[in-house]
């Protein structure tokens, strides 16, 4: 039988990077058709190198929009706030490092006049 401390000593934490990614300003418009923001959403991993295996959709009534990707790199999943002008995103990737500036320039593009805040989660 092995030793617990053993195992645990030679246990090596997986390289990944968790990013929040929060939009605002976004114009209602913008968030209240669902497929159009996963189109969006779609086309954002593809330009972040990220390989879609199956996502997950689902509109809320009156408005409101939550997908989850998943990745061969591991997940991302969004929500939108249409009323509030927001959309949240959580991005965990394995290997994968996603550079903020090119993050930035995808929303601002797609989603013109938006602010952004991007946060990375160390742990």
């Amino acid at each position: 039988m092995h030793n617990l401390a053993k195992i645990q000593k030679s246990f090596e934490k997986p390289k990944t990077q968790h990013l929040v990614v929060e939009i605002f300003e976004i114009t209602q418009k913008n968030l209240i058709d669902g497929d159009n923001l996963c189109r969006i959403l779609q086309n954002f991993c593809q330009n972040m190198n990220l390989n879609i295996v199956s996502f997950l959709k689902h509109q809320f009534e009156p408005f409101g929009f939550s997908v989850v990707f998943i990745l061969q790199e591991s997940h991302l999943a969004a929500h939108s706030w249409p009323e509030l002008g927001c959309l949240h995103l959580d991005i965990l990737t394995c290997g994968n490092d996603l550079e903020f500036d090119k993050i930035q320039l995808f929303w601002t593009q797609n989603l013109p006049n938006c602010s952004i805040k991007i946060t990375k989660l160390n742990y």
